[in-house]
């Protein structure tokens, strides 16, 4: 089984590329995604994990507002009116997610 998170910025590069056998993982990715629906200009957001321990990780980055603080101070004030998508990896420790850590993130 393999997987892995492809940048469209840049061709080939695989993020998390993995070859299991099982579900013994040691680390694992998730996007989370923010935009506004041009309709109704609301905020849509998606998550996604490539397994549920990212998942888990990206629920985290979202709920917890220490990690979205940290996240937002370091970028420009603009920023947190553009649409965005945010790379997140966790460690699995003991069959557990870790804190999410963010990897990557596009503005636009």
């Amino acid at each position: 089984l393999a997987w892995w998170i492809e940048d469209r910025q840049k061709p080939g590069v695989k993020i998390g590329e993995e070859l299991q056998s099982s579900w013994h993982l040691v680390e694992d990715y998730a996007l989370v995604a923010r935009t506004s629906d041009p309709q109704t200009k609301l905020a849509i957001v998606v998550v996604a994990g490539i397994t549920p321990f990212a998942t888990h990780a990206a629920g985290e980055f979202l709920t917890n507002p220490q990690y979205l603080d940290d996240f937002y101070q370091k970028l420009p004030p603009d920023s947190q009116k553009k649409n965005v998508e945010i790379l997140i990896r966790t460690n699995i420790v003991d069959g557990d997610p870790g804190p999410p850590q963010v990897v990557a993130s596009y503005f636009w």
